[in-house]
Protein backbone atom coordinates (compact mmCIF):
# COMPACT_ATOMS: atom_id res chain seq x y z
CA UNK A 1 0.00 0.00 0.00
CA UNK A 2 0.83 3.70 -0.77
CA UNK A 3 1.22 6.51 2.00
CA UNK A 4 -1.61 7.88 -0.43
CA UNK A 5 -3.93 4.94 0.28
CA UNK A 6 -3.18 4.62 3.89
CA UNK A 7 -3.97 8.06 5.19
CA UNK A 8 -7.28 8.11 4.49
CA UNK A 9 -8.06 4.65 5.67
CA UNK A 10 -6.26 5.27 9.15
CA UNK A 11 -8.00 8.14 9.72
CA UNK A 12 -11.52 6.69 8.76
CA UNK A 13 -10.24 3.99 11.37
CA UNK A 14 -10.07 6.73 13.88
CA UNK A 15 -13.19 7.91 13.61
CA UNK A 16 -14.90 4.94 13.91
CA UNK A 17 -12.72 4.46 17.14
CA UNK A 18 -13.90 7.66 18.06
CA UNK A 19 -17.61 6.59 17.72
CA UNK A 20 -17.37 3.83 19.52
CA UNK A 21 -15.74 5.46 22.91
CA UNK A 22 -18.01 6.13 25.46
CA UNK A 23 -18.92 10.05 26.46
CA UNK A 24 -18.96 11.21 29.94
CA UNK A 25 -22.62 12.09 30.09
CA UNK A 26 -23.04 15.03 33.73
CA UNK A 27 -26.85 15.41 34.71
CA UNK A 28 -27.86 18.60 36.37
CA UNK A 29 -29.39 17.86 40.40
CA UNK A 30 -32.74 17.39 40.22
CA UNK A 31 -33.22 18.58 43.18
CA UNK A 32 -32.18 22.06 44.74
CA UNK A 33 -30.59 22.43 47.74
CA UNK A 34 -33.18 23.80 50.06
CA UNK A 35 -35.32 20.73 48.80
CA UNK A 36 -33.11 18.67 50.53
CA UNK A 37 -33.83 19.58 54.25
CA UNK A 38 -36.94 18.23 55.50
CA UNK A 39 -40.01 20.70 55.59
CA UNK A 40 -41.19 19.27 59.45
CA UNK A 41 -37.40 20.74 60.27
CA UNK A 42 -38.86 24.33 59.85
CA UNK A 43 -41.18 23.63 62.86
CA UNK A 44 -39.77 24.62 66.09
CA UNK A 45 -38.62 22.44 68.39
CA UNK A 46 -41.40 22.02 71.46
CA UNK A 47 -40.76 23.15 74.85
CA UNK A 48 -40.32 20.70 77.75
CA UNK A 49 -43.07 19.61 80.33
CA UNK A 50 -42.97 20.58 83.29
CA UNK A 51 -44.64 17.82 84.63
CA UNK A 52 -47.30 17.74 87.97
CA UNK A 53 -46.56 17.84 91.97
CA UNK A 54 -46.64 14.55 93.33
CA UNK A 55 -45.34 13.85 96.88
CA UNK A 56 -44.00 10.60 97.39
CA UNK A 57 -43.82 10.11 100.59
CA UNK A 58 -46.66 10.87 102.55
CA UNK A 59 -46.22 11.82 106.22
CA UNK A 60 -48.40 9.85 108.96
CA UNK A 61 -48.54 11.15 112.24
CA UNK A 62 -48.30 9.29 114.87
CA UNK A 63 -50.18 9.06 118.07
CA UNK A 64 -48.16 11.17 120.57
CA UNK A 65 -45.84 12.85 117.92
CA UNK A 66 -45.24 16.43 117.60
CA UNK A 67 -47.74 18.24 114.85
CA UNK A 68 -45.08 20.98 113.88
CA UNK A 69 -42.67 17.71 113.39
CA UNK A 70 -45.24 16.18 110.96
CA UNK A 71 -45.99 19.42 109.39
CA UNK A 72 -42.73 20.13 108.96
CA UNK A 73 -41.52 16.35 107.46
CA UNK A 74 -44.91 16.84 104.65
CA UNK A 75 -43.54 20.76 104.10
CA UNK A 76 -39.97 18.98 103.39
CA UNK A 77 -41.41 15.91 100.94
CA UNK A 78 -43.45 18.28 99.04
CA UNK A 79 -39.98 20.43 98.58
CA UNK A 80 -37.85 17.94 97.42
CA UNK A 81 -40.64 16.45 95.64
CA UNK A 82 -41.08 20.21 93.94
CA UNK A 83 -37.49 20.27 93.38
CA UNK A 84 -37.19 17.02 91.51
CA UNK A 85 -40.03 18.23 89.06
CA UNK A 86 -37.46 21.14 88.41
CA UNK A 87 -34.83 19.00 87.84
CA UNK A 88 -36.27 16.49 85.08
CA UNK A 89 -37.50 19.53 83.65
CA UNK A 90 -34.22 21.12 83.20
CA UNK A 91 -32.88 17.90 82.28
CA UNK A 92 -35.61 17.53 79.71
CA UNK A 93 -35.42 21.17 78.21
CA UNK A 94 -31.82 20.76 77.59
CA UNK A 95 -32.43 17.48 75.84
CA UNK A 96 -35.00 19.81 73.75
CA UNK A 97 -31.86 22.42 73.43
CA UNK A 98 -30.07 19.85 71.91
CA UNK A 99 -32.33 18.69 69.20
CA UNK A 100 -32.80 22.36 67.70
CA UNK A 101 -28.90 22.84 67.95
CA UNK A 102 -28.55 19.62 66.33
CA UNK A 103 -30.85 20.21 63.63
CA UNK A 104 -29.50 23.78 62.67
CA UNK A 105 -25.55 22.24 62.50
CA UNK A 106 -27.66 19.49 59.99
CA UNK A 107 -29.07 22.55 57.88
CA UNK A 108 -26.34 24.19 57.51
CA UNK A 109 -23.67 20.54 56.55
CA UNK A 110 -27.06 19.63 54.12
CA UNK A 111 -26.59 22.82 52.21
CA UNK A 112 -22.89 23.28 52.27
CA UNK A 113 -22.72 19.55 50.83
CA UNK A 114 -25.36 20.05 48.40
CA UNK A 115 -23.80 23.68 47.07
CA UNK A 116 -20.26 21.97 46.46
CA UNK A 117 -22.47 19.19 45.05
CA UNK A 118 -23.73 21.21 42.47
CA UNK A 119 -20.30 23.68 42.07
CA UNK A 120 -18.66 20.14 40.99
CA UNK A 121 -21.55 19.31 38.29
CA UNK A 122 -21.40 23.07 36.97
CA UNK A 123 -17.27 22.57 36.73
CA UNK A 124 -17.72 19.43 34.93
CA UNK A 125 -19.98 21.11 32.55
CA UNK A 126 -17.65 23.25 31.35
CA UNK A 127 -15.18 22.43 28.08
CA UNK A 128 -12.09 19.85 29.13
CA UNK A 129 -9.68 22.60 28.35
CA UNK A 130 -11.55 25.03 30.50
CA UNK A 131 -11.52 22.61 33.58
CA UNK A 132 -7.72 22.49 33.71
CA UNK A 133 -7.19 25.67 35.26
CA UNK A 134 -9.75 25.34 37.81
Amino acid sequence: MTSGMLRPLLVGMMLLCAACAPSIQVQAPTVGCSELIPDSWSAPVPSAVLGSLEVGAVVVATPGADARAAAAATALATAEAEAERWQVFGIQQTGQLRVANDRDQAKAEIYTKCAARDATAARSLRPWYQRLFN
